[in-house]
């Protein structure tokens, strides 16, 4: 068995793979050393487009859809009474002047 293996491995040593043409050669490097403006490059730009207009097309919807709903959306209580509880800073003079003169009378 081992006097097989020893006839296959002088075989396969004696083998050399044929050179490549020249054109071949030249056309790796020059794949190698160009900068990608490749066909994957334009698709790569074309997607990130699609994608990026995709997301302005989200925004502007739920801008739509946030509009109408606060166009449709029941007006705000009236906030007087409200308001009217809430000590103003103005208000402090005003009730200071008011107890003073309630006390010269």
């Amino acid at each position: 068995m081992s006097d097989r293996l020893d006839k296959l491995e002088a075989e396969l040593t004696a083998m050399r793979p044929r050179d490549l043409p020249p054109r071949v050669v030249d056309k790796v490097e020059r794949a190698l050393t160009e900068p990608a403006r490749s066909a994957q490059s334009r698709s790569d730009r074309l997607l990130l487009s699609a994608m990026a207009a995709g997301s302005l097309a989200a925004c502007v919807i739920v801008g739509v859809v946030l509009t109408q709903l606060a166009a449709t959306a029941s007006p705000p209580r009236d906030p007087t009474p409200v308001m009217a509880s809430i000590p103003r800073a103005g208000d402090v003079s005003l009730a200071l002047a008011r107890a003073n003169m309630n006390e010269m009378q």
